[in-house]
């Protein structure tokens, strides 16, 4: 039997009620984690002082809030420059991947299981492996300049619960500070897109860590325990 994904209707697309129950519902989130995060924004990713990026929520005019994603300009470049190496190793060395290749049936269980394969070495990556290389290669394409991002942000009313917003911005790191005064500017500034003018790169000494970089998900009125 075929099922069918059932389609929802977007946040700007909803009664003006249903969009109030959203909203408040976002308020008093925003209001509980209010003597940590400040009182104008909510998330559960856990804010410790060194986040690249960050998915929220902040309130704007009545019944409207937007549901956000930040990231550093620093966490962009590095992204940016990770996807070029990605993809230059995928043109010297093709990666097939094959979820259940060598898997075995537990007679216990009845379920396959397969169990990770060792990294291999590669003679067009100079004996390295993938990553290793991707990770030489990333650092390579920060020093020559030729990458650069930029300050921007783009709304998208497509969402299910409040209005997208994607953000890029130029801050060491995503502090509680930092997040305040990005929403403080953006509410100032007419609520719309932009994208400054001034491009921004780094070098590879700048980026501190050149793999995946995870969130723990905690309430902010549950950090004390955490």
């Amino acid at each position: 039997m075929k099922y069918r994904r059932k389609k929802f209707k977007p946040f700007v697309d909803l009664a003006r009620h249903r969009q109030k129950d959203q909203f408040i519902g976002v308020r008093n989130r925003i209001r509980r984690a209010t003597p940590v995060l400040g009182g104008a924004f909510y998330t559960h990713d856990y804010m410790h002082g060194k986040n690249a990026w960050l998915d929220g929520y902040f309130l704007g005019p009545v019944p409207v809030f937007y549901n956000f994603a930040l990231e550093t300009a620093i966490h962009r470049f590095k992204e940016e420059c990770m996807d070029a190496a990605w993809d230059e190793a995928e043109a010297l060395v093709p990666h097939s991947f094959n979820l259940f290749e060598g898997a075995k049936k537990d007679p216990v269980t009845g379920h396959y299981v397969s169990h990770p394969r060792p990294p291999r070495n590669h003679p067009e990556f100079g004996g390295l492996t993938r990553i290793d290389w991707v990770q030489k290669r990333a650092a390579e394409l920060a020093e020559e300049g030729k990458i650069e991002v930029f300050e921007e942000g783009s709304l998208h009313r497509d969402y299910r619960h409040g209005i997208g917003l994607h953000a890029t911005v130029n801050v060491p790191f995503l502090t509680v500070d930092a997040v305040n005064a990005f929403i403080r500017t953006f509410l100032e500034g007419d609520e719309k897109a932009w994208r400054r003018e001034t491009p921004l790169r780094f070098t590879a000494e700048e980026i501190e860590h050149w793999g995946l970089e995870s969130n723990a998900i905690v309430e902010p009125w549950d950090y004390p325990e955490a």
